[in-house]
């Protein structure tokens, strides 16, 4: 499977309502495009770690993300879309793990939901129910929720012109005597790639996203789709460090992508 990057998260739109659960720091975090600020469950009953989604419209789903949580190696979760305001199951998944489950987290990121729907599913009434009675913490926490478009280009990136990085956040003091003193902070992810040919097609998708996000909205990378086990990661919460540029021959297109990860 190709590289997916979705884009317009209907989660953040104007006019959409979150609601259920119970939460002591409020689901309004979830919209919060600073990582760090994380909607808390008062507690680990079902009752409490609910989250219903009312969108401002009808939108179709290939991709459901909710990134930077404190779920546990144990929790599970299930999404129903509903054709009606929560009452008719329009479709509804089976009790799941978050993909790729971290097996160490050196930088306290937190697993993450990566939900990649098998059929797309269109509707406007979402539920996420979270079950993690062995949360050590006693509660459970969720930081971003996207619920965006995709685009996924007919193949893949090239071999020889794509870069997975780190960008070093972490300041550095060194003493007269040359000892360097440290402040820890969270490395950002990067991601560059390119495609030397890609049908002109696609290239209205390819300028729509350069106008909805800017360099400010926020997308969400998955670079192997097909690899679950490194979701963990190669998935990020992501920004565009600069614009994609076109070039046009032809049927035929090329352009690139330059991905900066959105860190707490």
């Amino acid at each position: 499977m190709t590289i997916m990057i979705g884009y317009e998260n209907f989660a953040d739109a104007e006019g959409v309502v979150l609601s259920g659960g119970v939460w002591t720091m409020p689901l309004s975090a979830l919209r919060d495009p600073r990582p760090g600020r994380k909607a808390r469950s008062a507690g680990l009953a079902l009752t409490s770690t609910l989250l219903q989604v009312r969108l401002a419209a009808t939108a179709t789903l290939r991709l459901l993300a909710l990134t930077h949580t404190n779920l546990s190696p144990t929790a599970t979760y299930r999404i129903t879309a509903y054709s009606d305001e929560f009452t008719t199951v329009l479709v509804q998944t089976a009790w799941l793990s978050p993909p790729g489950y971290p097996a160490e987290d050196p930088d306290g990121l937190g697993a993450a939901v990566w939900h990649l729907f098998d059929t797309p599913v269109t509707a406007r009434y979402w539920q996420i129910e979270i079950d993690d009675a062995a949360n050590a913490a006693g509660f459970v926490e969720l930081g971003r929720l996207f619920m965006p478009l995709v685009w996924q280009p007919p193949y893949n990136f090239d071999n020889n012109n794509n870069e997975d990085g780190l960008k070093a956040n972490t300041p550095r003091q060194s003493s007269l005597g040359g000892t360097g003193y440290f402040n820890r902070r969270a490395a950002a992810r990067s991601l560059r790639v390119s495609w030397s040919v890609l049908p002109a097609a696609d290239m209205a998708e390819i300028r729509r996203i350069r106008r909805v996000c800017n360099l400010n909205r926020q997308v969400v990378v998955i670079p192997a789709p097909a690899d679950v086990s490194n979701f963990h990661e190669r998935n990020f919460v992501a920004t565009l460090q600069a614009l994609p540029a076109i070039a046009l021959f032809s049927l035929y297109a090329s352009t690139g992508f330059d991905l900066i990860e959105a860190v707490a």
